[in-house]
């Protein structure tokens, strides 16, 4: 599973590119990289759209609103 800094990286985005998508100051951002587990859902939610990838994707590497049997 990728951290955040991981799905960062591999989009190809700064720390402040990364801030400025999600409408937060640089050490914001970058604190939530630091430490994902303090990462608020609603915080969840804008990293992942600014990521254009999904919540469950990124937090839980997979998507889990797939119905497995």
């Amino acid at each position: 599973m990728f951290t955040v800094k991981q799905w960062r990286l591999a989009k190809g985005k700064t720390i402040q590119e990364m801030a400025d998508a999600c409408g937060v100051h640089y050490n914001t951002y970058s604190k939530w990289e630091e430490d994902p587990g303090k990462i608020s859902i609603d915080a969840a939610k804008i990293i992942a759209n600014a990521l254009e990838e999904s919540v469950d994707v990124i937090f839980f590497g997979s998507d889990s609103t797939k119905c497995r049997v």
